[in-house]
């Protein structure tokens, strides 16, 4: 008989493995300096990697909090033998991961504790990290692979809230399979990645007529969706997230007030990716919406369904339309049912049958058409597959 293990409980509030592609206007990571881009030969898991590639290069994830749990996976493409890199950094003068005479370390505030662990070039590292500035003595914890490398402490009388910095380290590093939490009693994470899943199949669509319509950008009102359409998933499922720079056209056009009509495509598995045998412990949807005008968007959703229960990611009303992708990410560390998420295919919590809709258009005279132009989840999952064997004698 096999069982697959079942991860213990997080509550994670960002996961993240560069899937989605983007670096101009990230959906993921609020800002980056230097010149970062996304690897597709140098990865983890799954089918991209953030790049950093020299000390210049730098990340930042607009948290604003003054505790945080993480585990992410570094790869460094030369390991410098001299300097210091705070290459995670939860802000200035309080908590880093530091790589200092080839070696990494917890760091607080200048206080690096510890023996450190010496990387070597060319291969990936889980770091497990926990940042505490929550009293007058921040804290850093730090596990490599599985292992305690310590905890460095500080005096420092600093409280306040902090975001996190990635990279800035000579040589370059590549990170992948990234995941936060807020509480402490989470660290360490241990082993997980995370994979991309995008629409697959059609689901159920009330629309009717040519309430919402698939198209392009050139030609956004095209053929009808209703009941009787199978293929509208196809309009919102390219890899990288909206199409990169071979098919970054594609929408679906709610072109009409129809405030109950929707659309609904069913996620799976992004090309080369399995479906998922385990439960994630953390899933983040992430949507792309413009409109047809800068006049003011009258209504329209995207919500997720679960099993029947709706949980919206984005709604817009009442403000100026956008002729440019923006994007929209939700969290979710349990399912909008509010069980657990599980690997079935159906039921409350069913990963494996999680679906989007859009539409409930409310539209008139010079309000502008609403554009989907594409969606995907980004999932972690504990790592490895464990599995118990129990044999009969």
């Amino acid at each position: 008989m096999l069982l697959p293990f079942m991860a213990n409980s997080l509550t994670p509030i960002f996961c993240c493995g560069f899937e989605c592609g983007i670096i101009t206007n990230s959906p993921h990571v609020n800002g980056f300096t230097g010149s970062p881009a996304i690897s597709t030969s140098i990865v983890r898991s799954g089918s991209r990697s953030l790049s950093l590639a020299s000390s210049s290069d730098m990340a930042t994830l607009t948290l604003g909090v003054n505790k945080l749990v993480g585990r992410v996976y570094v790869y460094f493409s030369s390991v410098p033998g001299s300097g210091q890199y705070n290459f995670l950094d939860f802000g200035s003068s309080g908590c880093y991961i530091t790589l200092f005479l080839g070696k990494i370390y917890p760091n607080s505030s200048g206080t690096i504790s510890g023996s450190g662990f010496t990387p070597s070039s060319g291969v990936w590292y889980a770091l497990d990290f926990e940042f505490d500035r929550t009293t007058s003595t921040t804290t850093t914890k730090l596990t490599v692979n599985g292992t305690d490398y310590g905890t460095a402490t500080h005096s420092s009388g600093l409280t306040d809230m902090r975001d996190l910095y990635l990279g800035g380290v000579s040589g370059g590093i590549y990170v992948d399979d990234l995941i936060i939490s807020t509480t402490l009693t989470d660290y360490p994470i241990g082993a997980g990645y995370v994979n991309h899943f995008v629409p697959t199949s059609d689901g159920t669509h009330t629309s009717t007529s040519t309430n919402i319509r698939k198209g392009t950008t050139g030609t956004p009102s095209g053929t009808a969706i209703t009941s009787s359409t199978t293929d509208a998933y196809a309009w919102l499922n390219a890899v990288p997230l909206g199409g990169g720079a071979t098919d970054n056209t594609r929408l679906q056009n709610a072109n009409s007030s129809a405030t109950t009509q929707y659309t609904e495509v069913v996620y799976g598995p992004a090309p080369g990716i399995l479906t998922p045998i385990s439960a994630p412990r953390a899933v983040e949807v992430i949507v792309i919406d413009r409109q047809s005008s800068t006049n003011t968007i009258q209504g329209f959703s995207m919500k997720l369904n679960d099993n029947g229960t709706e949980s919206i990611v984005l709604t817009r009303s009442s403000s100026a339309g956008v002729t440019t992708d923006r994007y929209t990410t939700k969290q979710y560390a349990t399912s909008p049912s509010g069980v657990s998420w599980n690997a079935n295919s159906s039921g409350n919590g069913a990963f494996n049958n999680i679906r989007m809709r859009f539409g409930y258009a409310t539209r008139s005279g010079s309000g502008p058409n609403d554009y989907f132009r594409g969606t995907m989840i980004e999932a972690e999952f504990p790592e490895p597959h464990r599995i118990l064997i129990i044999s009969k004698r």
